[in-house]
């Protein structure tokens, strides 16, 4: 490869020559039309010698100076948005388990498992399908930091009506799963301050690799906070007339977001599974005593259960998702169709 001087001195060359030819021709042809003609072709001869000399130095020290962006992995489309906000083009973000994944039961595929060990950083949120493989990475990938996210977020205890835990999906994970995190909620992503825990780990993670974006990240995150705080406030004042109610979901992922409300979530299914039909008897009985107006579902899980109740009392189902990719405008759709499900009922 020619260094950037000898490329500039065979450019200043080329200028020299031309100027040669112009002189020896002139004579020949300042008769003639022609004169004119050479005269561009000697003209645009230099003009691109000089560009050659300028992409040369200048455009080699621009090409030495920009960096790839850092590869990181996240464990559930919502957090893409978190590290996009943050790091914008300076990272490259690859998302483990697919959109209409269930998180209680799905398993990468060795090429998505190959995928993530291309990665410099994965920010784990800590569910469940994640003790798959979890245990096995440090020794596939040595190179791979794993940042937990949720290390300063304090988590909320399931309660009698939220139990989730499903011995079947979880049959292959469950040996890996430390005891304390089993009655954990982990759901944490759909609580405004769990949240902001977690994106403040990943803003300092960045840091902490590419100092040089320091500002950036920092200014990022603040402006993601505010804009978080933003949506969190109009939230607060749409859902006011809520308080004290009960919600019924067919999945209990809502436990973080209701819990800012004050708003109780009761689960269809129980442990995991379809209720019984005693189950299910008892769960229209309280939906009629709490004259619910909708019952909501989640794409990730079965709405047969969740259709039956709603039919029995009157009431509507609803489609809410806890793992859409737009985290933010998310949980501004989650809180205006609890809000629609009231005001019908008034």
């Amino acid at each position: 490869m020619e260094r950037p001087s000898d490329k500039s001195r065979k450019a200043l060359k080329k200028a020299q020559s031309s100027e040669l030819l112009l002189s020896f021709c002139k004579p020949l042809a300042e008769t003639s039309s022609s004169w004119y003609i050479l005269q561009m072709i000697c003209k645009y001869k230099a003009i691109c010698a000089l560009l050659i000399i300028f992409l040369g130095v200048g455009g080699l020290g621009y090409s030495e100076s920009k960096k790839d962006p850092i590869k990181v992995a996240v464990s559930i489309p919502p957090m893409k948005e978190w590290v996009n906000r943050i790091a914008g083009d300076r990272a490259e973000v690859i998302v483990i388990m697919p959109p209409g994944s269930n998180p209680h039961s799905f398993e990468p595929s060795p090429r998505q498992l190959a995928e993530l060990g291309t990665a410099k950083l994965w920010f784990s949120i800590n569910v469940d399908f994640e003790y798959s493989f979890k245990p096995k990475l440090r020794s596939m990938f040595p190179k791979l930091q794993i940042v937990d996210v949720t290390k300063n977020v304090q988590f909320r205890r399931l309660r009698p009506t939220e139990q989730e835990h499903d011995e079947e999906a979880a049959e292959g994970h469950s040996e890996n799963i430390d005891p304390a995190l089993q009655n954990r909620d982990q759901h944490t992503w759909l609580g405004i301050e769990q949240a902001k825990a977690e994106i403040k780990v990943i803003q300092d993670s960045f840091i902490a690799i590419d100092p040089e974006g320091r500002e950036l990240y920092k200014s990022n995150c603040q402006n993601y906070l505010k804009d978080i705080d933003i949506v969190y406030s109009t939230l607060k004042t749409k859902l006011a007339p809520l308080s004290g109610a009960k919600v019924f979901v067919y999945h209990p992922a809502f436990g973080y977001f209701l819990d800012m409300f004050d708003i109780e979530q009761v689960a269809v299914e129980l442990g995991g599974k379809e209720p019984t039909q005693k189950e299910l008897y008892a769960l229209i009985d309280l939906a009629k005593k709490e004259k619910a107006r909708a019952v909501f579902t989640q794409a990730q899980f079965s709405e047969s259960a969740a259709k039956a109740i709603a039919s029995a009392i009157g009431a509507a189902v609803m489609p809410i998702d806890p793992l859409a990719a737009d985290w933010l405008n998310n949980l501004s759709r989650i809180g205006q169709a609890l809000s629609t499900a009231i005001a019908k009922g008034e």
